[in-house]
């Protein structure tokens, strides 16, 4: 089956997008290209923590490393600070995990020095033992995540802040019109990007059932294990950790039913 045939698999099939609400266009125009129909249904918001940025912000010195691991704490961090961040940051060296992060210190006019490729914490250890290690780093990131840079660097006698740029939270919106779309089996599946999105899209729709409704779609192993615990049965798991090989693997799914 070439692409054009899998991605046929998604015509006009109605599929639920569970991210924040910052993160939903780019991924609901993936949708439209391979000819399915998105519904936003964010489970996701973000909650800025600006005293904490403020006061990562107070501990910067000259010569220190900077760490942004998602678009959503470069964000975070333009809000908190009372400078333009690019001047915050003219005397460090800023490290990004992944080109989308690089993408947003790029629009506060900041040249990342270093790009984790692959976009993980294993991506930023290896990057780091090749440019060099850093002295003291000051870690912008989610309240909630690995720690497994961390541990690293401290075992290597490195210092280590780590400020909470912001929070993930689960959304209070009215759901009583998705859950009659679900009832009426007008979703045909849900993406799950993460263990916290299936927690709280089950915790939104307020019945595990219910949410069971359309075909589980995870972007990994552990997204997978995570919606189980919530009832959830899931049938497509992503090859790859990314919304292109989810898609196209719900896409295969489908063209195998048909």
């Amino acid at each position: 089956m070439n692409q054009a045939e899998a991605n046929a698999g998604l015509a006009q099939k109605s599929i639920l997008i569970t991210r924040s609400r910052q993160q939903q266009d780019e991924l609901a125009g993936m949708i439209r290209q391979r000819g399915g129909v998105p519904f936003s249904f964010p489970c996701l918001e973000i909650e800025p923590l600006l005293d904490n940025i403020r006061r990562g912000i107070n501990m910067l010195r000259p010569g220190d490393d900077v760490l942004f691991t998602s678009s959503n704490g470069v964000h975070c961090f333009s809000r908190a600070a009372r400078q333009l961040p690019h001047r915050i940051l003219a005397d460090c060296r800023v490290a990004a995990v992944g080109k989308k992060t690089a993408a947003a210190l790029r629009q506060m006019d900041i040249e990342p020095a270093l790009i984790a490729d692959p976009p993980s914490q294993q991506g930023l250890i290896e990057c780091y033992q090749q440019a060099g290690l850093p002295k003291r780093l000051i870690f912008f990131r989610a309240e909630q995540g690995s720690e497994k840079l961390g541990e690293f660097l401290r075992e290597h006698h490195c210092q280590v802040q780590t400020i909470h740029a912001y929070r993930m939270r689960c959304p209070n919106g009215n759901s009583s019109v998705m859950q009659q779309m679900l009832a009426n089996h007008e979703i045909d599946a849900v993406l799950l990007g993460s263990a916290q999105t299936a927690r709280h899209y089950v915790q939104r729709i307020g019945n595990a059932a219910l949410a069971n409704t359309p075909v589980i779609a995870v972007l990994s192993e552990q997204v997978a294990q995570a919606a189980r615990q919530q009832g959830l049965d899931v049938q497509v798991v992503a090859k790859n950790a990314s919304f292109d090989s989810l898609l196209d693997d719900l896409a295969q799914y489908f063209s195998q039913e048909d």
